[in-house]
């Protein structure tokens, strides 16, 4: 595998050479894809340890993994959501600094819904 030097890989090979690529390093002044970049499924992105990645199983569908060796930060230039396939079970308001739970629009620094059936079970 090469290091500390770019290099393409078409069709499987280092560009140039018959050395197969099983994995790719990007440099430091990484390269722009354009296009999709497709994974095949039970893969993984490393970020220089294996304790911190992306990754998927072989589950059909494939759950998605996202672990760190430290913190994870997420840090949308606006709003974010915690859904499950449409409901929204959490909404973090970037704009006023709000987290709403059972709510898309959260009114107070913190505004939690109750269930439809006002069983008190949150």
């Amino acid at each position: 595998m090469a290091t500390n030097k770019d290099f393409k890989v078409k069709n499987g090979l280092v560009a140039g050479s018959s050395i197969t690529a099983p994995s790719i390093a990007i440099g430091s002044d990484a390269s722009t894809i354009a296009g999709d970049l497709t994974i095949a499924e039970g893969k993984h992105i490393y970020f220089d340890s294996t304790d911190t990645f992306i990754k998927t199983n072989t589950d059909n569908p494939e759950d998605l993994f996202i672990a760190a060796d430290e913190d994870i930060f997420l840090r949308p230039d606006d709003d974010l959501y915690i859904q499950a396939g449409t409901t929204t079970y959490a909404t973090f308001d970037g704009t006023n600094q709000r987290l709403g739970i059972g709510t898309d629009s959260p009114g107070h620094k913190l505004h939690v819904t109750s269930p439809p059936d006002d069983s008190g079970d949150y």
